[in-house]
């Protein structure tokens, strides 16, 4: 935390497999809060009761981000977890309720339906989400990536709603501005990315400087499919 501290990063996003379930997380968590750092929590909500949100409130985290990739029990489906959507309703409802977070959701699915998205923007409407964010690395056909672009024009005017794909939005790649650093201190240049860079408790502050300012934005890169259409820009 010290090292991040010193190099420049303000926020620290817990994120990627299920934090909550780290046998270290609240130790983590009053760390990285004595730090000063902009917490941020992505989970998939299985753990996020009554008492968890009210202290994780209680130790500064202000930010919930929570994993959907269907606005319905669809979503219980894709992630082989019976019950999962009705859990992440009840964890908007606790954290609406609770008024101190600022909540977002974060889905990997993009559909050609107008209904899909109509669906997510009415679970922002109830439970107050401030980000709906569409993440994904899937290619589409010519076909559908027009119907999607139709889409994504249609909500244009909706400021939550957020589409990134390296296929409709290259522009937007974080490479050089993240660190992903597992629990052992390995780091890649996203969480998309299984490049392995360094090792943040032995790189030196001016090597990491440098491969921060050099490493080429890269369209995703663990899918072959998608390496083998990647261009650099």
């Amino acid at each position: 935390m010290q090292k991040l501290r010193d190099y420049g990063v303000f926020k620290v996003i817990f994120a990627y497999a299920e934090s909550l379930l780290f046998d270290h997380f609240w130790e983590a968590i009053n760390l990285t809060r004595k730090y000063n750092f902009d917490i941020e929590l992505t989970t998939n909500a299985i753990e996020l009761d009554n008492e968890t949100i009210k202290r994780l409130s209680a130790c500064g985290v202000d930010k919930i981000q929570i994993s959907l990739d269907f606005p319905n029990e669809k979503h219980d489906i894709f992630r082989n977890y019976k019950g999962l959507f009705e859990k992440v309703i009840q964890a908007l409802q606790l954290l609406n309720e609770n008024g101190h977070f600022r909540t977002r959701i974060l889905c990997t699915q993009w559909s050609d339906d107008l209904g899909f998205y109509n669906k997510f923007q009415s679970l922002a409407d109830i439970y107050n989400i401030d980000v709906v964010a569409f993440l994904s690395a899937q290619t589409f056909s010519p076909e559908i990536k027009g119907k999607i672009n139709d889409i994504i024009r249609r909500f244009a005017d909706d400021k939550r709603f957020i589409f990134h794909s390296p296929f409709f939005t290259p522009k937007d790649c974080f490479v050089g501005r993240i660190l992903h650093i597992n629990p052992w201190g390995h780091f890649t240049p996203c969480p998309l990315s299984n490049k392995v860079l360094g090792n943040i408790f032995t790189i030196s502050d001016e090597d990491l400087d440098t491969l921060m300012n050099n490493t080429p934005k890269l369209m995703c890169l663990n899918n072959e499919d998608i390496r083998n259409d990647a261009k650099q820009y």
